[in-house]
């Protein structure tokens, strides 16, 4: 419990909380840790479970499925926050799978816990408007980023659903690739120049490889 605590203090949620006030929230009811082994289910599509996750350990992989193959949005590490978008929204549901390839830990605060430590420090309420707001913000950009793609974007987004393994190989030319994409041949390979630089991919002779 101290430990969990301690780790707590350390996250941007509960900075400048009272530490006693932190100090308090594992032995509170409301507050659980749940252990995940490799290839389990965090969180389905659908669930309306409201609480608030913490990932104390390991990793997790947010995944929107579709009518397609499922596709990876975020990695998720410790310290990070799941199912703010369900809080204080009456029917709200998950709208992403949450899994985890090689375990985790995640500390839950539900719904009413969180409602009481926010009456008792208003820096925690302003901590965690802080946070929606930068959530909203990514949001935002990744939809600007949708609606008006760079070439990079094109690119990246084409070679990472057309993958095998990792490996993304142009069915015909490069030059056919930068038709498909509806791109002039110079901006395609600017953009494979961009997404190397940026570490996202790898290029070999013809094959992209997904970093």
């Amino acid at each position: 419990m101290t430990d969990i605590s301690m780790f707590l203090q350390t996250l941007p949620l509960f900075s400048g909380v009272p530490k006693a006030l932190t100090e308090s929230i594992p032995a509170r009811e409301g507050c659980s840790v749940c252990v995940y082994e490799a290839g389990a289910c965090v969180a389905k599509s659908g669930d309306t479970n409201r609480r608030l996750g913490i990932l104390y350990a390991g990793t997790a992989e947010v995944e929107k499925c579709g009518k397609g193959a499922p596709m990876l949005m975020s990695v998720l590490k410790k310290g990070d926050l799941t199912g703010a978008s369900m809080l204080f929204l009456e029917g709200a549901a998950t709208a992403n799978t949450l899994y985890t390839k090689e375990g985790c830990t995640l500390i839950y605060l539900s719904e009413t816990l969180l409602c009481a430590l926010m009456r008792e420090s208003f820096t925690l309420a302003e901590n965690y408007m802080r946070y929606l707001t930068g959530r909203i913000h990514f949001l935002t950009k990744r939809i600007e980023s949708i609606a008006s793609p760079t070439a990079a974007d094109k690119l990246y987004r084409h070679a990472k659903q057309n993958a095998v393994e990792g490996l993304f190989c142009p069915p015909r030319s490069m030059a056919a690739l930068a038709t498909t994409l509806s791109l002039s041949r110079a901006s395609l390979y600017r953009a494979i120049d961009e997404l190397q630089a940026a570490g996202l991919i790898q290029c070999e002779n013809k094959t992209i490889r997904i970093l």
